[in-house]
């Protein structure tokens, strides 16, 4: 169990498709320690570092396939996160 203190929830696309339909991995400030990212058909469910961040980022994808895009193509998981308020 790891103490999380802020967590931002995104969904916009993460992989850069154009000049300004995606948002930076790198925008987020200090205040969050994990990014959910959504909107992506890519599973990368282990949190992954960003570089000069103190931040991870899970993307848990689609959890079923929903097109014929190289994505869809890896394994689907499903995921649940437990929080809990120490006072």
């Amino acid at each position: 169990m790891c103490t999380i203190r802020g967590i931002g929830r995104l969904s916009r696309c993460r992989v850069a498709h154009g000049p300004q339909n995606s948002v930076p991995e790198g925008m987020f400030d200090d205040s969050i320690d994990l990014v959910v990212w959504g909107h992506e058909h890519d599973c990368r469910i282990v949190p992954e570092s960003v570089a000069g961040k103190k931040y991870y980022i899970t993307q848990p994808g689609s959890s079923v396939a929903t097109s014929l895009a190289d994505g869809e193509s890896i394994e689907k998981y499903a995921v649940s996160l437990a929080l809990q308020h120490k006072f």
